[in-house]
């Protein structure tokens, strides 16, 4: 009879079952914060080892940060640093994750995510494109929402590259970290940080506009010279997502994101006398390309890439630069 008592019923073992059930679940939960939701969901299913491991793979990379963070840390107390920082962190991790990306790591205020990692999804480049005009429509969401507490509007810039890298767990023995490595994410970062030099807020590679063109709007900014690669690369400005499913190629009004108080004609008159610019300084002449640009700029005077590339033509005749088509970056 006391063996019996000192027996657990079986109610009290169900219980014991679902506290162990919730235990694992909350650690769970506080795992996916430190890692991605679906390399959390490859550990479990046991696939880990043959999906994760090192190996080639073709991705979408993005990378995007704030503009003056610098002078922003100077600007503003630890306590509201922070609070901007976490909206930040989560309104742009929030678009990745809506459109099927993975974010990868926090680099100070850049955030980096993956698409098509780790598991495959068609259509990758058009998600990040997606990611990168939504992740425009939450700061701008976001700066009204930081005006009420002082904080001057922050700008933020996006690069976005599709390219064949590493893709697997890196590290070391007692730390590892499910990443990409190679020269196309080193691109994607360059491709951030060049928005500067036109301008612009999104730009992409050449293979990211080739796999998204049929649903958005891109802007060709020409080629460019990054530190670090010997071959120039062809970039374009991501603009907007076309509002017709046909592919015709119809402006959305999200084109106007910018240029709220620009009227729609004047966007679309310098859009088409920058198309004759570039065409003339791709062409080597940066000569015939000037007046384009600088009417262009006329018509649309917050226009960045009329105005760097006008800024370069003007180099390029008096004999400063050559007339090669080529906008060498510093960064």
């Amino acid at each position: 009879e006391v063996a019996e008592a000192a027996r657990p019923s079986v109610i009290s073992e169900v219980r014991g079952c679902q506290q162990s059930f919730s235990s694992m679940e909350r650690g769970l939960s506080a795992f996916a914060k430190y890692v991605p939701v679906a390399v959390v969901k490859m550990m479990l299913s046991g696939s880990m080892s043959r999906e994760a491991s090192m190996g080639w793979r073709t991705v979408t990379v993005l990378f995007t940060d704030i503009v003056g963070f610098t002078s922003l840390c100077e600007a503003i107390s630890s306590e509201v640093l922070v609070h901007i920082m976490g909206d930040f962190f989560q309104a742009m991790c929030a678009e990745v994750a809506a459109t099927g990306g993975v974010l990868d790591k926090f680099i100070g205020d850049c955030v980096m995510a993956l698409w098509n990692a780790p598991a495959r999804r068609p259509g990758h480049e058009a998600a990040a494109c997606r990611a990168a005009l939504q992740m425009q429509a939450a700061m701008a969401e976001l700066n009204e929402k930081w005006t009420s507490s002082g904080v001057a509007d922050l700008g933020f810039r996006t690069g976005v590259n599709t390219a064949r890298v590493l893709l697997g767990n890196y590290g070391c023995d007692f730390r590892i970290n499910y990443t990409v490595l190679g020269d196309g994410v080193n691109l994607a970062s360059r491709l951030e940080a060049s928005n500067k030099a036109y301008g612009t807020v999104a730009m992409v590679s050449e293979s990211t506009m080739e796999g998204a063109e049929r649903e958005f709007l891109f802007r060709k900014l020409g080629r460019i010279a990054v530190p670090g690669k010997v071959e120039v690369v062809a970039v374009y400005e991501l603009l907007c997502e076309k509002a017709s499913s046909d592919g015709s190629g119809a402006v959305s009004p999200m084109m106007l994101y910018r240029w709220q108080r620009v009227r729609r004609e004047h966007v679309l008159r310098a859009a088409n006398l920058y198309e004759k610019g570039i065409a003339a300084f791709l062409g080597g002449d940066p000569q015939s390309a000037r007046p384009w640009f600088a009417e262009a700029l006329s018509v649309l005077p917050i226009d960045g890439p009329s105005r760097a590339l006008l800024e370069h033509c003007d180099s390029a005749v008096e004999g400063e630069l050559p007339c090669d088509g080529v906008l060498h970056t510093s960064k």
